[in-house]
């Protein structure tokens, strides 16, 4: 195909390519709030600056100094989009997975053939969310739920997650082993074929273990560069692979990045970076941790993507920010490794606290002059449950609308889920 520019990178011959993706259609509903940057929610808004993909990213902007979120100038405020859109959404909402499918690239299943069939045990898209029963309801109920109108408020009552991953872990296996969980042997990819304009569905090889596949797209264009792809297809259209080595590094520069920031006691607080000076105002935590292992250089370098902006190129054009207006210029491209695209990888197991807990409890006994004649150790696991302590208020009510003290004061509930005596060796 003939007469097209290299329009994708915004720069010359040299650097650009006439082939590329920016924003992902989905084909199906979202599982991820980081998808609804397709729609390039900091790009439409009527305020500047623009943000190109905004939600789980958070980068500070040169025209908004580091300390701020809003900055008033004339004709208008300056807002910083990422930091807001977070603060608005990855606490107080995520996906169920029973949004209709119904559409032209769906399965044709309803949310009501949906909500049927996870009543009968059939797992949603994401099979990590399992169908709970507050207050003693009955599975065969949870359809009716899901079809009243506050259902996208109430049906949190309805699931749980199984396998919830704490962003506060200072366990580097613990998140390597998250980093590493895409493994999918069936991954597609959408080859375009340049010359005649059309693409064919065509399958990945699987990774191998210890590496992971991660693309910014539900549906790559293009090959990895690992799998075999051109290094500039790859860039601009591909997945992405990471060895365990990398792995390694990024999972142990995350866990620096929680000693040094945390404990964080939101998602949002985690997502976003921090409002003042030095590195942490720059970015999120777990861009930080990108950044530290250096995982975006090498791969951009083989695909010509781009070059690096020193910081005094940036001196003369005042900047209320300078040092976000340094760096990558191929920053946030597809190849590029971003906070939001690990974020996908979270999905809504990301908690920034633990739901169940191990509780050991010890006792003694002794007689009068003090020596011991029996000891016992026990282990009990407890979970809190959607419910609030007093059923008389139902598990999707508000805490603003609660009616009973002992809710305003203990919360939800808890339940001893297991218990056991503990012999002396497993102490």
């Amino acid at each position: 195909m003939q007469d097209r520019d290299c329009f994708i990178s915004g720069l010359n011959s040299f650097y650009g390519v006439k082939f590329g993706c920016q924003y992902d259609i989905p084909l199906g509903p979202l599982q991820t709030l980081a998808g609804f940057n397709g729609a390039n929610p900091g790009g439409s808004s009527g305020y500047l600056p623009r943000f190109a993909q905004p939600i789980g990213n958070s980068w500070a902007h040169p025209l908004i100094p580091p300390e701020n979120l809003l900055v008033t100038r004339t004709g208008g405020n300056y807002l910083d989009h990422s930091f807001l859109l977070n603060l608005a959404l990855v606490d107080g909402f995520y996906f169920s997975g029973l949004a209709d499918q119904t559409g032209s690239f769906g399965p044709g299943k309803s949310t009501s053939t949906l909500a049927a069939g996870y009543a009968g045990g059939t797992p949603l898209d994401d099979p990590r969310l399992l169908l709970y029963r507050p207050n003693g309801m009955s599975a065969a109920a949870f359809a009716g739920e899901v079809a009243k109108p506050a259902a996208y408020a109430n049906i949190a009552a309805w699931q749980l997650m199984e396998g919830a991953f704490n962003i506060n872990s200072t366990s580097v296996p613990a998140w390597k082993a998250m980093l590493a969980s895409i493994h999918d042997s069936q991954a597609l990819f959408n080859q375009l074929d340049k010359t005649a304009g059309s693409a064919t569905l065509t399958a990945l090889t699987a990774t191998s273990t210890g590496k992971a596949r991660i693309s910014r797209f539900r549906l790559p264009a293009a090959k990895s560069a690992a799998n075999g792809g051109d290094a500039k297809d790859a860039y601009w259209l591909g997945a992405r692979e990471y060895s365990d080595a990398e792995l390694q590094t990024l999972a142990e520069n995350i866990v620096n990045q929680v000693r040094l920031r945390g404990p964080f006691l939101s998602l949002a607080e985690f997502v976003n970076r921090r409002l003042g000076s030095g590195e942490t105002a720059q970015r999120g935590a777990l861009q930080q941790a990108i950044d530290d292992s250096n995982l975006n250089q090498s791969l951009a370098a083989a695909a010509n993507a781009g070059f690096e902006i020193p910081a005094d190129k940036v001196t003369s054009y005042n900047y209320a920010n300078p040092a976000a207006g340094a760096g990558s210029s191929y920053q946030g491209a597809p190849g590029y490794l971003t906070q939001a695209d690990l974020l996908n990888v979270l999905g809504n197991a990301a908690t920034a606290r633990s739901d169940t807990f191990t509780i050991r409890g010890y006792g003694e006994a002794r007689d009068a002059t003090g020596k011991l004649l029996a000891q016992a150790t026990c282990e009990a696991l407890v979970q809190r449950v959607p419910e609030w302590l007093d059923p008389a208020d139902p598990a999707a009510t508000k805490i603003t609308a609660l009616t009973r003290p002992a809710n305003k004061t203990f919360g939800r509930r808890f339940l001893i889920t297991s218990f056991r005596w503990l012999s002396p060796n497993e102490i």
